[in-house]
């Protein structure tokens, strides 16, 4: 999840990308990410075009596990 942030231009480092997952305002599918060691399977991410939500900001990307 801190590879996808920081790729998604949502953060500026993957220090930035920790801190708002612990923080617990990141979304994907109105799910909140609170872990950034979270072991990620195919159920974890959707496939395909998704918004991330952070915090008020939001960006569109394709994801692909």
């Amino acid at each position: 999840m801190v590879d996808i942030l920081k790729h998604s231009g949502l953060v500026e480092s993957c220090s930035e990308a920790r801190r708002k997952i612990s923080e617990g305002i990141v979304k994907i599918r109105n799910r909140v990410w609170k872990n950034h060691c979270q072991v990620s399977t195919n159920e974890d991410i959707p496939q395909g075009w998704e918004f991330i939500h952070c915090g008020k900001d939001k960006v569109l990307v394709k994801l692909k596990f």
